[in-house]
């Protein structure tokens, strides 16, 4: 005869506890997972509208000149006080962050916009300079010349198996460059940086003045065979021996780039060597390694890269793009809606 022992429904009970517990535990995981993938996709997202939203603020400072309803009529019949605006504007803030914060109270959400503004007029264009159209072949001082490069760039090779490999990738190649990256298939510039990174804040300032370069900081394929000297790269500075950007510049070099400003003259540029003292207090010294023949003439800067981030809750989107002015006149007060300041040319996605 079947006897009942005692406990069996205590025991039974417990296990479907045990097993109700492991499955609300696997549930909750799984919401506490979905909710933080969820959270992190909407960041994300937020973070990718401000790093785009920051290519509007670039172009808005780029343009900003050009859209003053204030502005006096005999003002804004003098072009030369209007490119001092444009100077006034950028010049302080070039190859170096800018930060927006955004506040959940104003903006509805917290986050940050940063953006960094260079020329690529203050750069060297790669193909004007080096190939040699008439013959379809690179110039041989294209050898020496990226060899010096690279070596003040830190990359640590022997001479001549450097000029040996940048020697045979131009006399394998009967075009100009397409893109600057491409000069990374040289046997040897493969860890060679080729996006422009601005200065971090670093106490020590020759840590400062030594940091690495960019290619694509150092050469162009978007400009002529001239160099703006008023907007001189990183890069440029660095190959020509210049002051350097550094951290928080815009203020605490304010008075040496308004004394620059304050002397801009549109003729200045023909005589680059005599009229350098201009520039003086924005490089600090005055060049012994610079090619005068190289600067332009005029002061007709169009084509820009903008690196912009957007971050939120830690999460970063990164975008540098290269856009041109389209118009450099200025505007009147109904003509945003009508014309389009810039059009973008390049993106890349960092």
């Amino acid at each position: 005869m079947y006897k009942k022992k005692k406990g069996a429904i205590l025991v039974f009970t417990l296990l479907v506890l045990a097993i109700i517990a492991v499955l609300s535990l696997q549930l909750l995981r799984g919401v506490r997972v979905h909710s933080y993938f969820a959270s992190t996709v909407v960041a994300r997202e937020q973070a990718k509208m401000l790093c785009l939203g920051g290519i509007r603020l670039a172009t808005a400072q780029l343009t900003q000149h050009l859209y003053d309803k204030n502005l006096e009529e005999e003002k804004r019949k003098d072009s030369e006080f209007l490119e001092k605006q444009f100077l006034s504007n950028v010049l302080p803030f070039l190859n170096k962050w800018q930060f927006f914060p955004l506040t959940k109270k104003e903006d509805g959400f917290d986050g940050e916009i940063k953006i960094s503004i260079s020329c690529e007029h203050g750069k060297a264009n790669f193909n004007k300079i080096y190939f040699d159209y008439k013959n379809n072949k690179f110039k041989p001082v294209v050898v020496k010349e990226l060899a010096d490069f690279s070596r003040m760039s830190g990359l640590k090779f022997d001479r001549e198996d450097l000029q040996s490999n940048i020697s045979k990738f131009f006399k394998d190649r009967k075009i100009p460059l397409n893109e600057i990256s491409e000069l990374l298939e040289i046997k040897g510039f493969e860890n060679w940086k080729l996006f422009y990174e601005p200065p971090e804040k670093i106490q020590d300032k020759e840590e400062a003045q030594k940091r690495p370069v960019a290619l694509m900081d150092m050469f162009t394929l978007w400009t002529d065979n001239k160099v703006d000297p008023w907007m001189l790269s990183d890069g440029t500075c660095f190959s020509w021996e210049l002051r350097r950007p550094e951290w928080g510049d815009a203020e605490k070099r304010k008075v040496f780039f308004e004394r620059s400003i304050k002397r801009f003259k549109k003729d200045l540029g023909k005589n680059w060597s005599e009229n350098w003292d201009v520039l003086l207090p924005m490089y600090g010294v005055r060049p012994t390694k610079m090619p005068f023949r190289l600067l332009s003439q005029q002061f007709d800067s169009r084509v820009y890269t903008v690196i912009s981030c957007g971050k939120v809750r830690g999460i970063e989107q990164k975008v540098l793009v290269i856009l041109e002015l389209l118009n450099k006149k200025l505007q009147n007060k109904d003509s945003r809606k009508e014309n389009v300041p810039a059009k973008i040319l390049k993106v890349y996605w960092l």
